[in-house]
């Protein structure tokens, strides 16, 4: 087995990737199946104690400008994001499951549909849409692959339901 093996941390949904050494690193994250490879990733080294005083030793004034997020332990800001993403969360009154790696959603904000922007379909037999403009979408964000979702408003929604209650009275 390889001693010197990375652990490998997929960037979208920070799930610690396991491959066999055999067969070699993943192309692919293999529990939200994004690429760990090219644009879409970067490589971090973590090293250990004397390998970080090291190049403290060796580093320039430059170095002295880096951001301060740089300096916390990797585990510490996971956590302080991970907490903070939490409290967000609980404090929602819904939080949807992302369709793409199943993580409850964060509520973003809200999108206003307006006019022209929109054109109602009309089903068949039917003389206006059952969804028109203007209309708002809550706009949610995954805090792992950080997709985005919409869904109509809650008092759109019942709008929706009465335009369907409506067309079955006629």
């Amino acid at each position: 087995m390889d001693t010197n093996h990375q652990p490998t941390i997929c960037p979208w949904c920070q799930s610690e990737i396991v491959w066999d050494p055999e067969i070699g690193p993943e192309d692919e994250c293999p529990y939200c199946f994004n690429e760990l490879k090219d644009y879409r990733s970067i490589t971090l080294t973590l090293g250990d104690d004397e390998d970080e005083a090291g190049e403290e030793e060796a580093a320039g004034p430059a170095d002295e400008e880096a951001p301060v997020w740089e300096d916390w332990e990797e585990d510490t800001a996971r956590d302080l994001y991970a907490e903070n993403v939490e409290s967000c969360i609980d404090r929602q009154e819904e939080a949807p499951e992302c369709s793409h790696c199943r993580e409850l959603m964060l509520y973003s904000g809200v999108y206003t549909v307006t006019g022209p922007q929109f054109t109602p379909a009309l089903p068949a037999g039917w003389t206006s849409g059952f969804l028109s403009a203007p209309f708002q979408m809550n706009i949610y964000l995954c805090p792992s692959c950080f997709k985005t979702e919409m869904f109509l408003s809650e008092s759109d929604r019942l709008s929706v339901i009465k335009a369907f209650r409506e067309k079955e009275s006629d």
